[in-house]
């Protein structure tokens, strides 16, 4: 799971060009000019501030820390998270996890997220996808129930592919495990896992349960599958056109009519040579819709949406 995710540069608030130049404050809204700075000052003088102690509680919570007698994990909060990459990161033991000080850096996490997320641009986004991904490490239990936003954030940003990677692995394997520092079980450790899958192979611990899977999971879901059901489409129809275009046309058009990462890594679908290799992707991607959207629909009928 990338956790780092990195924008450079984003766009004027105020006129929407490019720009490098961001608020020295909190470093998520950009201003092409001093000029337009100052215009947007008033507007974003409030959030700026919450961003900035949001961050500054976040700091006084972790360098507040100490680890249970007997932990093995002596390092930092700071240094915890430092050493996170590619899926391998130490989280707090179960016995440090329940405590207040613990609590206090999940709590002071989860509200540097909101404020990210009321300023509402590109790189605040990713911020926010950043800090929950980490915090999704240190707490694997996750207390503050982060994963319910995680997806739909790490949608925003453009990792499609992480976004279903992280949707199959709370769908498969939920959170029924301890935290452990002496021995951590593999987590978020799912890689490019196939997105073309029916949805139900995700749903068996469900069904078992008798349960609908929570709709917070399945909303990010229905969007990706909607986009991969688009990106198809448009493939579908430029293999349609081999009739009236020149082979090679085709084939050279191909490799660029998609909008997610998922399908830059899928040679095989993008390559396809028939009309009804596609439509068979249609198909599964259509039935996965319908059986997302009734379950949605179920859970907003009953006015239980998780």
């Amino acid at each position: 799971m990338d956790v780092h995710t990195k924008l450079i540069g984003d766009r004027c608030k105020v006129c929407g060009c490019a720009t490098n130049a961001c608020c020295k404050r909190c470093k998520v809204v950009f201003y092409c000019s001093e000029i337009h700075r100052q215009r947007h000052a008033e507007k974003h003088n409030e959030a700026c501030l919450e961003i900035e102690a949001a961050n500054l509680n976040v700091g006084d919570a972790e360098r507040a820390f100490t680890h249970n007698t007997g932990c093995p994990e002596r390092r930092s909060i700071k240094g915890m998270v430092a050493s996170i990459h590619n899926g391998k990161a130490p989280s707090l033991e179960n016995k440090c996890l329940c405590t207040g000080q613990a609590h206090a850096i999940l709590f002071a996490r989860f509200n540097l997220i909101r404020a990210y997320l009321q300023v509402n641009t590109k790189c605040s986004v990713a911020n926010a996808c950043n800090v929950a991904i980490e915090t999704h490490y240190l707490g694997r239990c996750d207390p503050m129930v982060i994963r319910c936003i995680t997806a739909n954030l790490m949608i925003r940003v453009g990792n499609n592919q992480n976004t279903y990677d992280f949707i199959k692995y709370w769908l498969v394997n939920g959170d029924q495990y301890v935290c452990t520092t002496k021995k951590p079980e593999p987590f978020l450790d799912i890689r490019d896992a196939d997105a073309f899958e029916p949805c139900k192979n995700l749903f068996d611990a469900f069904e078992e349960a008798d349960m609908d899977p929570p709709t917070s999971f399945l909303v990010p879901l229905a969007l990706l599958k909607f986009k991969l059901l688009a990106d198809i489409k448009q493939l579908r129809n430029l293999q349609l056109l081999r009739t009236k275009l020149p082979f090679d046309v085709v084939y050279l058009m191909k490799p660029f009519f998609h909008t997610t990462d998922i399908m830059e890594k899928r040679k095989d679908i993008r390559l396809l040579d028939t009309v009804s290799g596609y439509e068979k992707l249609i198909k599964t991607l259509e039935d996965d819709l319908d059986l997302l959207f009734e379950i949605v629909g179920r859970a907003f009928e009953g006015q239980y949406v998780v």
